[in-house]
């Protein structure tokens, strides 16, 4: 395998990883983006991974393209997709991503003897906003193999209740009971939303969807969620962003759901969301696309007359190259003036 080398100060491309293939690594905001790309026929149709899972954790097949990493809690930690992948001429070529066992993992491309152009332009692809990504390179060869480790995101977490946790029932709550039930847990709920998928030839729709849980998701999982995301790529073979913005018309929206069993002992009222800060973002310029939400759940104690509450603000952070972050404020005072929700995102 030849030296990896920069390519104009944006990605390391390792040329010759494997048998008629280069890979291309290019650092992104939350994690790092590889792909290979298939110069001809010589090239494998699988390539193998092994995912570096926190303990606990594990992976669950959703469909053909998707891979969900499950926390040790049963919530959804993060997401694997297998990426788009096109031919010289632009052509759609198949890709899939499936579990072989326990978290090794193979990404297909079947691109042989289809009539398809070279090169193709592949990823052996992985979105996630919460996680830290680390592309590990080892300095041995490994023939078509990679290695991906991931950090959980720290969140900050909730007090623990005295004596056991409360559960659904006609019980009174302790004060500690009910600051564990309103305060946030570590684990966020992604869902499986649309993965991202060509508008046109230059452009890549996906959709909003951030959250945030309690203790558990089940009992409140608060998100912001399905405004239309537009980013514009170049018709290069890295398929280089160009800016990202939010689409004419599109609405935020926002929500608190939680399993019915709860909602004697929780209490969540969403009170607006909407978008703030540039409509529209460009490549290199360090900027985001943010909407937001503000929430309060609440928990009664005992027989007193006053909740125990969190002041909740989730902001979904949208990048140029259009993937999206979370940012969570549980910390704001007094009551937003404006109660609208859902909102048209601001057009530029």
């Amino acid at each position: 395998m030849a030296a990896p080398a920069i390519v104009e100060g944006s990605a390391v491309v390792i040329p010759t990883a494997g048998t008629g293939t280069d890979t291309v690594i290019r650092p992104e905001y939350n994690g790092a983006y590889m792909f290979t790309s298939i110069r001809d026929d010589s090239a494998p149709e699988q390539y193998e991974w092994h995912i570096k899972l926190n303990p606990g954790q594990y992976l669950v097949q959703h469909d053909e393209a998707h891979i969900q990493v499950m926390a040790k809690t049963g919530a959804e930690a993060w997401l694997i997709s297998a990426n788009h992948a096109r031919d010289a001429t632009g052509e759609t070529v198949p890709t899939s991503v499936e579990i072989i066992g326990g978290s090794d993992i193979v990404f297909k491309i079947p691109h042989r003897n289809h009539g398809f152009v070279y090169p193709i332009s592949a990823g052996e692809a992985y979105e996630t906003s919460y996680a830290v990504v680390t592309a590990d390179l080892q300095e041995e060869e490994v023939e078509e193999e990679g290695i991906i480790e991931v950090e959980e995101e720290n969140d900050e977490e909730g007090p623990e209740p005295d004596g056991v946790e409360p559960y659904p029932s006609g019980t009174q709550l302790t004060d500690s009971q009910a600051a564990y039930l309103v305060h946030g847990g570590r684990f966020a709920h992604p869902a499986v939303v649309p993965a991202p998928r060509p508008r046109n030839q230059n452009t890549i729709e996906s959709l909003l969807y951030r959250s945030k849980c309690g203790p558990t998701c089940g009992k409140w999982n608060a998100k912001v969620y399905n405004a239309t995301i537009l980013t514009r790529i170049e018709s290069d073979p890295y398929q280089t962003p160009v800016s990202t913005w939010w689409e004419g018309g599109t609405e935020i929206h926002a929500k608190v759901d939680q399993d019915l069993s709860w909602s004697f002992l929780i209490w969540p009222t969403t009170w607006n969301c909407g978008t703030t800060g540039p409509s529209k973002v460009l490549y290199g310029s360090q900027e985001h696309l943010t909407a937001y939400a503000h929430y309060t759940i609440e928990s009664w104690v005992g027989a007193r007359t006053y909740p125990k509450e969190v002041n909740l603000t989730l902001f979904a952070w949208v990048y140029p190259n259009g993937f999206q972050q979370r940012h969570v404020n549980m910390h704001w005072s007094g009551q937003p003036a404006d109660h609208t929700c859902p909102r048209v995102a601001a057009e530029y």
